[in-house]
């Protein structure tokens, strides 16, 4: 392959890209892709950062890497040109078809959003879902769960599966999962009430900030579910949930 030129004009790291690579241990593949998208970088430090991720990810014993480079290409395009989207979907594929879970996840998201290229294909996402959580991407067990939640792409009835993915992505620590698996317990979706259990897990996915959850533990301390009444503990929890910007919490405290 050619040896790659992002183009000289900055963009924002997107979310999606910065995830793949921090999900991979080596910090200096972070620390180049923070250096590439930084409108700071000096351009000696700007072709450092391309040459270490390029090289990393041509090498071929680095999935990670040529699947991060893969979505530069898909999401950002190089030498100054349109994206390429074409050889974009070719690296992230390789990636996954050398074990990258990320990668796979990735892909699964192309199929489920389907704008163009790839056409959208459902059962194709959930496919891929599934590689990436057997693979230990919790982004690809959570959208495996979401999968079965929304019943995009598998058969019907079949619901009752996605407690336990939301289960198996909560343990891994998304604060998504840890969410919606709180949610759940709360209501006693396809499982027996839990309140208590509701509350410790609304808990997690607030302490790593998810202002939704903020809210569910203002509402759990001002009911008392699960948890002893309180009603300061239950203000304090709506204001951090406003300032997070959760709709439902700024419209309680409007």
């Amino acid at each position: 392959r050619p040896y790659l030129h992002l183009p000289h004009h900055h963009h924002r790291p997107t979310l999606q890209v910065l995830r793949i690579v921090h999900f991979h241990p080596p910090s200096r593949l972070l620390l180049a892709l923070h250096t590439l998208y930084s409108p700071h970088s000096s351009p000696a430090a700007y072709h450092t950062a391309l040459a270490a991720l390029s090289r990393a990810a041509l090498s071929g014993a680095d999935p990670a890497a040529l699947c991060a480079l893969g979505v530069l290409y898909y999401e950002v395009g190089v030498r100054g040109k349109e994206k390429d989207r074409e050889s974009g979907l070719e690296l992230i594929e390789e990636a996954a078809a050398a074990g990258c879970g990320e990668a796979e996840w990735k892909m699964g998201m192309l199929y489920l959003h389907g704008d163009g290229w790839p056409p959208m294909d459902t059962e194709k996402a959930m496919a891929s879902f599934g590689r990436a959580a057997g693979l230990g991407s919790a982004k690809g067990l959570y959208r495996l769960w979401w999968c079965y939640d929304t019943g995009v792409g598998v058969e019907a009835g079949s619901q009752w599966r996605m407690v336990e993915f939301y289960e198996r992505s909560a343990g891994m620590g998304n604060a998504e999962a840890e969410l919606r698996l709180g949610q759940i317990l709360r209501q006693g979706v396809h499982v027996r009430v839990d309140l208590e259990k509701a509350f410790g897990l609304f808990m997690k996915s607030a302490g790593k900030g998810n202002a939704r959850a903020m809210f569910h533990v203002a509402e759990c301390y001002e009911d008392g579910l699960g948890v002893p009444r309180d009603a300061g503990e239950g203000e304090r929890w709506m204001r951090r949930s406003a300032e997070s910007r959760d709709v439902r919490a700024m419209n309680c405290l409007a």
